[in-house]
């Protein structure tokens, strides 16, 4: 436990990068497109920018002076078009404010309570947008998928299919599983049906750092427990189920997804739709037809209904 702090562990390794981007987005804005506040000069909000990323100590001042600062970045991002922004500087999404604001909120603990402006219009405009969700992907598409990397001889991409989708992972939850996480239950009969079942134990999840303890999903189709054993072979207990990249795995989900819709009837035109959380909540869908819904939300780990 040498080195490490309770700050450190309560925010995993992703968030850590998402609110270090956020600080560092907003010290640009800060620097090149921050106009005057309460009669602040360029040069003093240029200061202001660089004690920010220093992550000193914050007076009274200070705070309201970044209130107004955020506010304003928030109103920037969300309301004007971003063509009109200029060419030769970093666009700044909206998708990016809220990187920001929790960003802010985590380098700064005593400004945490006294960005009340920036707070209320980061929530107006999260209001304003309309909510995109993933469509659940049909079973025929997940069969082509897992046609298109078992004909390519891509085992580790097959699993990840397998486990979002019959094992409802999420896909962050499948980049951090290994070999040794996962587990083969017999069937009653070895030689006919030598596994029925596999257990998935989770070790870095969305709730595990807050209740310290492992979560565990399961994957029950029998024919997809025998594919995902053959996809196992091979590797040693401490081998990530695949090593590659997120990015490298959502780009054979493109290529995967762009040959399986060109050859399946009524999935033509539906290809930009698609995402890889697809996975897990056509997973879902498929298991509403034959089981409650209570159950779905306990098997799938999802603690709302939405």
């Amino acid at each position: 436990r040498a080195g490490k702090t309770l700050k450190r562990q309560a925010v995993s390794g992703r968030a850590r990068h998402r609110y270090d981007r956020g600080v560092a987005i907003f010290v640009e804005y800060l620097c090149t497109r921050a106009s005057g506040t309460n009669g602040m000069t360029t040069d003093e909000i240029k200061q202001f920018a660089w004690r920010l990323e220093r992550n000193e100590y914050f007076r009274s001042a200070d705070a309201e002076n970044l209130d107004i600062f955020l506010a304003n970045f928030i109103e920037l991002a969300h309301a004007s078009d971003p063509s009109d922004w200029s060419s030769d500087s970093q666009v700044f999404g909206r998708w990016e404010c809220s990187e920001v604001y929790c960003g802010i909120c985590d380098a700064i603990p005593e400004g945490r309570g006294k960005l009340a402006r920036s707070h209320r219009v980061l929530t107006s405009w999260s209001r304003q947008g309309e909510v995109t969700r993933a469509p659940p992907a049909p079973v025929e598409l997940v069969l082509g998928i897992l046609g298109y990397a078992v004909g390519r001889g891509d085992w580790r991409f097959a699993a990840g299919v397998i486990c979002m989708y019959f094992g409802l992972l999420r896909p962050a939850e499948f980049f951090d599983l290994r070999r040794k996480n996962i587990g083969f239950s017999l069937g009653n009969n070895p030689r006919v049906d030598p596994s029925t079942h596999a257990t998935l134990a989770l070790e870095r999840t969305k709730t595990t750092g807050r209740k310290n303890a492992l979560e565990f999903a399961a994957v029950k189709d029998s024919i997809a427990v025998l594919l995902l054993r053959s996809c196992l072979a091979g590797l040693r207990p401490d081998d990530l189920v695949w090593s590659g990249t997120p990015g490298a795995f959502r780009h054979t989900f493109e290529l995967a997804l762009s040959a399986v819709c060109k050859t399946t009837p009524g999935l033509t035109g539906e290809l930009p739709a698609f995402k890889l959380y697809s996975l897990r909540r056509g997973g879902a869908s498929r298991l509403i037809e034959v089981l409650s819904f209570d159950y779905i939300l306990l098997r799938g780990r999802w603690q709302s209904m939405r």
